[in-house]
């Protein structure tokens, strides 16, 4: 339906998930990415960056601006 896989369709609900948590919550970058179901810290961050062109901690601090 969506034309992507489900597994990139699962990324990408995941870190729609973790965006929104680092706009809501002062949570650690770490705990973030485990709530929203990456076992691997690396993997996340190369992720996020694939997906909105920059790290979390760097949407975090574009958004406290």
């Amino acid at each position: 339906m969506t034309g992507d896989s489900f597994a990139s369709y699962i990324n990408d609900r995941r870190l729609a998930n973790a965006a929104e948590a680092l706009r809501r919550t002062d949570d650690k970058i770490l705990s973030v990415s485990q709530d929203v179901g990456f076992s691997n810290l690396s993997n996340f961050n190369r992720q996020f960056k694939k997906r909105y062109g920059i790290t979390p901690k760097e949407y975090r601090k574009v958004l406290k601006k």
